[in-house]
């Protein structure tokens, strides 16, 4: 309080006085703000005042996810999910004042997900979406030409790697193996063909799914060449020959020859191949199989003679001479020394015989036959068989066929007693044989058999009354029967 003015102050020793006071200030000046209270400070919560904002971008890209807090230099966590970020290539984090920065750069797919910024208080998240940027080829596959037997290398480039990388022949799909070498680096895709053979040959396609690329690959075979050459041979009819080269370029294929057929597996001929060495067998072997042999690979041909010699055939076994009646069939056989012969001959009386109805001629290895069919008096004379410089002669006797002049009579006979039994034939040159019923009759005591010229009998001994019965004079053609009864 100020002292009114022109008054002074009581001293304490006189007549109080009451003057009229005033106050040039009642009450303090009021203050516009307070100053601030590190207590009240630390109370105060950290808000985000402008949140992460979401984002789709490019693979390649960089982009900056950014947030405002409420109060600068708050530490803070950047996170990917759970994971916990930290600055380095991948990653830049700034801070200017209230504003929080993180810098993702060189974008890729992996990239993709969500993202916080987190503060002790205050958390704020958003998406990130990179889109991958579509594969092309920044080289592509060349052709190729090569020789059979090296390895080929087919490469390109790509503007980036790729997971779904396939490689094609034609529209076969290629897998890693002894014959395929697949290869990826980054951005470099091979594949290598170890070993090429003309069959490699065709369109290869590296394919990532968006893009393919495709070149040529043409394999050159190498020319099939003889290491060794065929030799010149000779034989001897009836035997087997091998001719025998060997060839530059194992399982290659080859074409045998005699002059110009093309000679094809059978059983005349076997055609043998192991790794480099080709073989043609020819087994029993004929005048016919000489001349000039060869074997082609396309490239290159080979040939030599085959030169067989004769052999010497011996008649082992002679013709044998026979006398038949007319109606019948005559065989005539011989047998040789070898099997392959050269040409034979059958004659009767001296007229050289064909193979037909009438003539059988047959030859089954080393038996040669001749059967003649339902001779007769006129073919009777000589039959021949000539192979080489060897002969064979026989007689054929053709007879007119026996008959009965006198045919058997039926008898009465006593017990204890004898009988004959007769008959006479036209010829005496017939076998005869006697049956009691069907039983053979033979020589012996019971029985006596005769043949005088043409008269045939049958004396039975000591007769009893079990050869009572029907008994027959059989020449072959015709019987005559007669019957026996015993008293």
């Amino acid at each position: 309080p100020a002292c009114p003015q022109g008054r002074a102050p009581s001293d304490g020793g006189g007549e109080e006085r009451r003057e009229e006071v005033s106050w040039t200030s009642a009450r303090p000046p009021l203050r516009s703000a307070r100053s601030p209270s590190p207590l009240r400070d630390t109370l105060v919560p950290i808000i985000c005042t402008k949140d992460l904002e979401s984002q789709v971008s490019e693979e390649g890209a960089s982009i900056t996810l950014h947030c405002e807090l409420s109060k600068p230099g708050v530490p803070v966590q950047w996170k990917k999910g759970t994971e916990v970020l930290s600055c380095g290539e991948k990653f830049q984090m700034k801070q200017t004042g209230l504003c929080y920065k993180l810098q993702i750069l060189d974008l890729t797919p992996h990239d993709t997900g969500t993202y916080s910024c987190c503060s002790e208080d205050t958390l704020s998240s958003a998406s990130l979406v990179v889109k991958a940027s579509p594969v092309f080829f920044t080289k592509e596959l060349e052709n190729q030409t090569l020789e059979e037997g090296q390895s080929a290398t087919l490469h390109c480039e790509l503007s980036k790697s790729s997971l779904s990388l396939e490689w094609r022949k034609g529209e076969l799909g290629l897998c890693p193996c002894a014959k395929y070498d697949i290869r990826q680096t980054e951005n470099l895709a091979t594949l290598i063909i170890h070993n090429v053979e003309p069959e490699d040959s065709g369109s290869y396609t590296c394919d990532t799914g968006e893009c393919q690329s495709t070149a040529m690959l043409a394999v050159k075979a190498k020319p099939v060449l003889f290491k060794t050459k065929l030799q010149n041979l000779e034989r001897q009819a009836g035997e087997c020959v091998s001719f025998r080269c060997e060839i530059t370029k194992p399982g290659a294929s080859v074409v045998w020859r005699c002059g110009d057929k093309v000679l094809t597996a059978s059983s005349k001929y076997q055609l043998k191949q192991e790794g480099t060495v080709v073989e043609l067998v020819i087994y029993k072997l004929q005048g016919s199989d000489a001349g000039d042999y060869s074997c082609d690979t396309g490239f290159q041909r080979t040939s030599a003679i085959l030169t067989i010699n004769a052999v010497e055939v011996l008649i082992l076994k002679f013709l044998e001479s026979c006398v038949v009646y007319e109606g019948e069939d005559v065989r005539f056989e011989c047998q040789l020394s070898h099997e392959e012969t050269p040409q034979i001959q059958w004659k009767l009386q001296d007229v050289l015989l064909q193979n037909n109805e009438m003539n059988l001629i047959k030859s089954e290895g080393r038996v040669h036959s001749l059967v003649l069919r339902g001779v007769t008096a006129a073919d009777s004379g000589t039959v021949t068989f000539t192979v080489g410089n060897h002969t064979s002669t026989a007689s054929l006797t053709v007879r007119a066929p026996i008959s009965f002049k006198k045919e058997l009579e039926s008898q009465e006979a006593r017990e204890e007693g004898e009988t004959t039994l007769s008959c006479e034939t036209s010829s005496p040159d017939c076998k005869v044989t006697w049956w009691k019923g069907s039983t053979v009759l033979s020589q012996g005591k019971k029985y006596t058999i005769q043949q005088r010229a043409t008269i045939n009998s049958l004396v039975i001994h000591k007769l009893v009354k079990e050869d009572s019965g029907e008994y027959t004079c059989d020449i072959g053609d015709k019987k005559s029967t007669a019957t026996l009864t015993v008293k």
